[in-house]
């Protein structure tokens, strides 16, 4: 009930007024880049995003989902830090590093509506032009995220491992200790929505970067995947998918190629196999071979965006549809472990697992599997 009268606010808060109640002076055109004063670095305005004086202050000031890119910032390690000043209809406000030419970047936001709760503040690598945030829900932290008032933000990057410190907080906010993303430096960008409009909705003020060297390994390899997970598979595609619906049977002249999970048994599609069909769907094949002692059934745990269909021996065995607000308004569809399990009827031998993942690859996709120790039943290299 919390959850969705939130939403309901955000989605019925029409005033077109500027940050802090009062419009805000344009000092800058679309297209120019601008230095602001007390800020590192030069950025390259959006078309609704903005340079003026907030509370004293000089500022960007960012419209509906646009990114305010860094001119001359190449960031690989180091400290970045940030003073954030949101409005009453603020949804997100944050920034992208380590950004490529083809958008590939890691990302930090907070959520104000969230204030407290425990996705206050969210980390995703953005793959290919998708975000990836349901694929890591692990990757959230609770944080107070006042309004109409400047919130200090800084993210120190080392290598591989990231903290987060939000506000006044001598311990970390959020630690990511791998970062997932494909890229391991590049340009800097803040990003603002309030979701309804195309106005200013952030303030950015005080961006500080600090280059530093670094002290742990960049290309750190994931630790090993614990007791039970599936992390050696096989995949295939991406094919088109149906626009609703299960995936019924499996697709003929696959073309399959190795692949490893990572720590925790994701094996992200929105990585491997990209995004072919923007504004579709799209199905992703994976399979293993799973060796079993003696016949009997055993539990799947399963865990998948945004739908699935298992397919054992060659025959459908089940169906799920996981995806955004699918189950019941504002459902996140997010990849957890532990929620949905599938039993296997396994015959004596080997028996052939297969999985076709279907997604829009809005948010991320993919899928993560294990089996429970002591059923006699492994995966088959």
């Amino acid at each position: 009930m919390r959850q969705r009268g939130r939403w309901k606010l955000v989605g019925t808060c029409v005033a077109a007024i500027g940050l802090a109640g009062v419009p805000l002076p344009a000092t800058a055109q679309r297209g120019e880049a601008v230095r602001i004063p007390g800020s590192t670095g030069t950025w390259l305005l959006p078309q609704n995003a903005r340079t003026g004086d907030v509370g004293g202050r000089a500022t960007l000031q960012i419209g509906r989902g646009e990114l305010v890119l860094s001119r001359g910032i190449d960031f690989e390690n180091g400290t970045i830090e940030f003073d954030a000043r949101t409005d009453d209809q603020t949804l997100f406000v944050g920034v992208l590093f380590r950004r490529d030419a083809q958008g590939d970047a890691e990302r930090v936001y907070l959520r104000p509506f969230n204030t407290d709760d425990w996705n206050a503040v969210q980390y995703d690598t953005d793959i290919g032009g998708s975000a990836t945030w349901q694929l890591y829900p692990e990757f959230n932290a609770s944080a107070s995220l006042p309004r109409n008032t400047w919130l200090h933000v800084r993210l120190e990057v080392d290598g591989s491992r990231l903290e987060v410190y939000v506000g006044d907080a001598a311990e970390p906010t959020m630690v990511v200790p791998r970062l997932r993303g494909t890229t391991s430096r590049g340009g800097l960008a803040f990003w603002a929505t309030n979701g309804l409009d195309e106005r200013p909705t952030a303030a950015i003020s005080g961006i500080q970067v600090h280059h530093a060297g670094t002290t742990r390994a960049a290309g750190t390899r994931p630790p090993e995947a614990r007791p039970g997970t599936l992390s050696r598979w096989e995949i295939a595609g991406p094919v088109s998918a149906p626009p609703e619906g299960p995936v019924r049977e499996v697709a003929q002249t696959l073309t399959w190629r190795a692949v490893e999970a990572e720590e925790d048994g994701l094996v992200s599609f929105t990585r491997h196999l990209g995004r072919p069909d923007p504004g579709g769907r799209s199905t992703g094949w994976a399979r293993t071979t799973l060796r079993a002692d003696s016949e009997g059934s055993v539990p799947l745990d399963l865990a998948y965006s945004d739908d699935v269909t298992v397919f054992l021996n060659g025959r459908p065995l089940y169906s799920g549809h996981g995806g955004w607000s699918t189950r019941y308004p504002g459902f996140f569809g997010a990849l957890r472990r532990g929620f949905e399990t599938v039993w296997l009827p396994l015959r004596r031998g080997d028996n052939e697992l297969l999985l076709a993942v279907s997604d829009a690859q809005v948010f991320g996709w993919g899928f993560a599997v294990s089996l429970p120790a002591g059923t006699g039943v492994r995966a088959v290299p």
